[in-house]
């Protein structure tokens, strides 16, 4: 299967820094962001996140921030299996395919449960609101992540033949959520989200250069290619940003169709933040 990938000279007019296949952009007004979008022109290849720009805080799972790698074979199933065990006491579930565990993952991964995934969304002007709807000091990180990656595979071989034994996947993308219900899901559904699950604990940046360096030693000419964006975009721009996405319909109470999301906004519209997603002012 072939990826489009965007290339550096279509950012030209920007203030950008390329290494390794990660383009960073900064941008100087909020209307840029507009601009970005328009030259990714519904590439469908790219999945977007939005992040508070905290640089202790990579590119993944929460998981994978709280737990060591050496726990990583026997803390996600003691999680899943704790998990699945408070979700069948509830009515609601009383429909759930307890056997797919990618969609209990997701369910948890959407109520703050510390899971192996990574929240993307198929929308720049979704993720754009992520990186602002909490009020904080930071720049508003936008990322912009090329399903390519995915081409990063581990072959593991046996020892005294030396036959590949079994191919794996870096990062893995495209989890089947066809069957997603909105009584299960509506966060994930209202959200056009989507997940990446990296192996061994990666982080998402680290599989981008490692994928990178490989495929400049195949010589497969991606040396202008972007896989990941990092858009940046200055706090002082996030009024900006919320009224406009505001305007555009995103709000809290769209992207967190529930009880949980109606609480939230009840703080905004108390105060709790001065400038919101509910009642974004200047």
């Amino acid at each position: 299967m072939s990826y489009k990938l965007l290339s550096v000279s279509d950012f030209a007019k920007f203030e950008e820094i390329h290494d390794k296949g990660i383009l960073e952009l900064t941008l100087k007004s909020w209307d840029e962001f507009h601009d970005v979008v328009k030259i990714f022109n519904n590439n469908t290849d790219y999945i977007w996140r939005g992040q508070s720009d905290k640089k202790e805080w990579i590119l993944n799972s929460t998981f994978d921030r709280k737990f060591p790698v050496a726990n990583r074979e026997v803390e996600p199933k003691k999680i899943l299996d704790n998990f699945k065990s408070k979700l069948k006491d509830l009515q609601q579930t009383v429909n759930l395919d307890f056997s797919r565990d990618f969609e209990i993952w997701a369910i948890g991964q959407h109520y703050n449960l510390p899971t192996p995934l990574l929240d993307w969304t198929k929308s720049p002007y979704v993720a754009a609101y992520f990186a602002f709807y909490k009020k904080s000091a930071e720049d508003g990180a936008i990322y912009a992540l090329n399903r390519v990656v995915k081409r990063l595979i581990v072959k593991e071989k046996d020892s005294e033949t030396k036959e590949v034994l079994a191919k794996k996947r870096k990062v893995e993308f495209d989890f089947d959520s066809s069957h997603f219900s909105w009584s299960h899901h509506a966060r994930l559904i209202a959200q056009s989200g989507t997940f990446t699950k990296a192996y061994n604990g990666n982080d998402i940046k680290s599989v981008v250069e490692e994928f990178w360096l490989k495929d400049s030693r195949e010589k497969k000419n991606y040396e202008t290619k972007i896989i990941l964006t990092k858009i940046l975009v200055p706090n002082t721009f996030r009024c900006d940003c919320l009224n406009s996405l505001k305007s555009m319909g995103i709000t809290h109470g769209r992207l967190f169709p529930d009880y949980a999301g109606a609480v939230d906004i009840c703080k905004i519209d108390l105060g709790i933040d001065d400038c919101s997603s509910n009642t974004p002012k200047k």
